[in-house]
């Protein structure tokens, strides 16, 4: 059996913007902005429990904040191709590749039917790839 196929994948892969660490575009599905928050900014709450952070000014990663070998690695996630759903962007990338299925098979069976009230089968499958 020689079978061509073809598998897609629909992803989600950051914008231009938010490649160079501006998500002041990024956009929560209710619309809202996605904030982004700074990690050197944590501090206990004084109202309760837990903790609170600062929001980087314009929701923007200062390059400076960014480690040299994550701006490269980013160089290496495809674009977005396609528009994505409306406000979020999300699954903003499509690709199809070829996907051939290559095997060899072969099947036997044989039924016996010895009386009216006893019968088997015997079944053989073998499968080369």
């Amino acid at each position: 059996m020689r079978q061509p196929a073809s598998s897609s994948t629909n992803l989600t892969v950051p914008a231009e913007l938010e490649r160079n660490g501006d998500f002041s575009e990024s956009r929560n599905r209710d619309g809202s902005l996605q904030e982004i928050y700074d990690p050197f900014t944590t501090r206990k709450n004084p109202d309760g429990d837990g903790f609170i952070r600062d929001r980087l000014a314009g929701n923007v990663v200062p390059a400076s904040r960014t480690d040299p070998i994550a701006r490269n690695l980013v160089t290496f996630i495809p674009g977005p191709n396609v528009p994505g759903v409306a406000v979020t962007n999300a699954l903003n990338f499509f690709k199809t590749s070829p996907a051939n299925l290559k095997q060899d098979r072969w099947d036997g069976r044989t039924d016996i039917a010895a009386t009216s009230k006893y019968s088997t089968f015997f079944r053989v499958t073998r499968i080369f790839c």
